[in-house]
């Protein structure tokens, strides 16, 4: 049977001093010695909270096949280049669906801003 973590983080809280890619070896090791077989991997939607942001995640999850991830999108501040940019990443498959945070952004799911992300 194949075992899948859904809702990981590369996150430096528990990382001290370590890059997102010495992070993300250690999300492999601790993977392989626990039989995992995919994870998926839940970047931030905001730069410089600790935890590897859309832009941060693309670019260290690129090379590894049992690595996928959400896009995810600052609802409060979404703007149509975002919407856009992650439908090009869903098309081209780097993306394997959209996570939205309505208790921590502090919106409704049923905003009107998000619309545009369902549609």
């Amino acid at each position: 049977m194949k075992i899948v973590d859904c809702h990981v983080h590369l996150s430096q809280y528990a990382h001290d001093d370590q890059s997102f890619t010495e992070i993300r070896d250690s999300l492999l090791r601790t993977m392989e010695e626990n039989r995992i077989t995919y994870s998926i991997v839940c970047p931030d939607s905001q730069k410089n909270t600790g935890v590897s942001d859309l832009e941060a995640t693309l670019a260290v999850i690129r090379e590894y096949s049992q690595l996928f991830m959400l896009g995810t999108a600052h609802i409060p501040t979404l703007e149509s280049g975002t919407i856009e940019k992650l439908n090009v990443l869903a098309e081209e498959a780097r993306i394997v669906g959209i996570k939205l945070y309505p208790g921590f952004e502090l919106f409704y799911p049923d905003d009107k801003k998000c619309h545009a992300i369902y549609d």
